[in-house]
């Protein structure tokens, strides 16, 4: 038996995960589980794997630096965007979606840290300057 995920969707808090919605009936892109019905639905299924929305941004790049920044959220965020690019070359663009937002709160989180951080020791710095004046 083949359940919809929107069966699954009061589960989980975001109610929008992505642009594309999957059901259970209808020709399947990727041969699996479902098909996915896109907000233009005069689209061939070629077309539709080169829609812009049902491909989530890449955050791997602002993983990488903010990784350089603070390493230790850093990587969480390399290994969320990582996870985001995997799911996406397997066709999960749900779950790659999900991955990718994770990738950028934790590389936005990483910024904030590094940047409280690197405040707080540059203050540490110059205090300790001005005392052995």
């Amino acid at each position: 038996m083949m359940l919809s995920s929107q069966a699954f969707s009061i589960f989980h808090p975001s109610h929008k995960l992505s642009p594309c919605r999957w059901s259970a009936s209808g020709r399947s892109l990727t041969g699996e589980r479902g098909s996915a019905s896109f907000d233009e639905p005069n689209q061939s299924p070629s077309q539709l794997l080169l829609n812009k929305n049902a491909h989530p941004r890449r955050y791997l790049a602002c993983a990488l630096i903010a990784s350089l920044f603070f390493f230790v959220t850093g990587i969480v965020a390399v290994f969320y965007a990582i996870q985001s690019l995997n799911c996406e070359r397997y066709g999960h663009y749900e779950q790659a979606y999900v991955h990718s937002r994770r990738s950028f709160s934790w590389s936005m989180a990483t910024f904030v840290i590094a940047l409280f951080l690197y405040l707080a020791i540059g203050l540490v710095v110059f205090i300790r300057t001005i005392d052995y004046s």
